[in-house]
């Protein structure tokens, strides 16, 4: 089953990604959901993304104090509306995407 998602309202025209299965996974620190993901990233048909909006939060939190921040921030797109877009726009076409 094909699913569809809009890219946000600023992009100026809209972009449809077609994907097969978009897996968002939410889940509560220190859970399996790390497990899960090296999981799916075993899978031929299935790309992975590892917390795409966590360097957008990161640059927002000054007061977080991470051992890798200044690494992260540098090498990270920090405009969350831009991750989202890219997400959206350069997709798998089919396949899983798991965020």
């Amino acid at each position: 089953r094909e699913v569809r998602r809009l890219a946000p309202r600023g992009e100026g025209r809209r972009r449809i990604m077609a994907a097969s299965v978009i897996i968002n996974l939410w889940s509560a620190p220190r859970c399996c959901s790390t497990a899960l993901m090296y999981s799916f990233a075993q899978r031929s048909d299935t790309t992975v993304m590892d917390e795409p909006l966590y360097a957008s939060w990161l640059a927002k939190h000054p007061e977080c104090a991470r051992p890798y921040r200044e690494e992260l921030l540098r090498a990270s797109e920090l405009d969350g509306r831009k991750v989202v877009a890219s997400l959206l726009s350069s997709g798998p076409e089919g396949g899983v995407l798991f965020l």
